[in-house]
């Protein structure tokens, strides 16, 4: 169903922008208190988490191939 395939990409989005704002706190991008600073550390950590998040989402969707794949749910 179309619906179906359209919530899940939306699904993908939110976990997107979550873990890209969640990063930025975490990498120190954003702080609430001084606002937006980026130095060189800073940035590398931010993409540090980027890359774990993406390498997570992926090995999920492959984890998710192998289950179809398993069933037959081509």
């Amino acid at each position: 169903m179309l619906h179906d395939e359209f919530t899940e990409h939306l699904h993908v989005v939110y976990i997107i922008v979550g873990s890209m704002i969640l990063s930025a706190l975490l990498a120190g991008v954003v702080d609430l208190r001084q606002g937006i600073r980026l130095t060189t550390e800073i940035a590398a950590n931010f993409l540090l988490y980027w890359v774990v998040m993406l390498g997570l989402y992926l090995l999920f969707r492959l984890f998710n191939l192998f289950l179809q794949a398993v069933r037959g749910d081509f």
